[in-house]
Formats: structure tokens, sequence, C-alpha cells
């Protein structure tokens, strides 16, 4: 009747959660000092900012993930807002890609030259 209450099965899963999580909550999350991180693709950008956007047919570089390579590399470019894909998903070559960018950041041919980088053969469709 006047049981000792840290040995009812009740308490101790209690006690436990809550030392589980007073353990994970002062370990996890930045600290005062370690705000996170910020930069240009963590800003929002107005809609009345001017957009560009221009298609290629491009050859990627034969890998199983090539498009998603493409795209990683790609969007590194803070300018760059969006690319999107037409034609054969399983194909490293003759892909057709547009992409739309922020047109005061970057350049058109800016924007050409560093998909000619990350491409074996890129040729503008359409400005």
């Amino acid at each position: 009747m006047f049981g000792i209450p840290w040995k009812s099965r009740r308490y101790r899963a209690t006690a436990a959660a809550a030392l589980v999580s007073a353990m994970l909550s002062a370990g996890c999350g930045p600290g005062p000092e370690e705000a996170p991180a910020r930069d240009a693709h963590d800003v929002p950008v107005p809609a009345t900012e001017p957009r560009a956007e221009l298609t290629l047919t491009v050859n990627l570089v034969a890998r199983h993930d090539c498009e998603e390579v493409f795209d990683l590399a790609l969007y590194k470019e803070p300018a760059v807002e969006l690319i999107s894909w037409t034609g054969d998903a399983g194909s490293c070559e003759d892909r057709r890609v547009k992409v739309r960018y922020l047109s005061q950041r970057t350049s058109r041919e800016l924007i050409v030259s560093r998909i000619r980088q990350l491409t074996k053969k890129a040729e503008v469709v359409s400005p």
C-alpha cells in the first residue's frame, strides 16, 4: 500500500522518458552562438524581380543519376531559380532542360557557360 513509487512500472517509464527527453533536448539544436546559416538561397525573392528562361538540349555526363548531379551543381548558382526537364527521363543524352533564372543577378551568357561546364554538350534552343 505504501510502496516505493520508483518501483512502479508507470513511474519508471515516465522517469525514463523524461530523462531521454532532457538528454535529447540538451544536445540538439543550435545554441545561442550557433545561428543557422543563411545564404542567397534562404532569402525569398520578390515576385516583382525579373526572371528569364532559357531552353537547351544537353548531353549529360553518363551516370545513373546524371540529371540529379546536374541539378545539384547548377542550383549552387544563386541566380538559378528553377530547372525543369522534358523528354526521356531514363537517358543522359539529348535531354531538353529549361532553366529559369533571376535576370538582374546574372546574365544569360553566364548561365549558358556554367551549363556547358556541367555537360558534354549543350545547345541553346530558345533564348
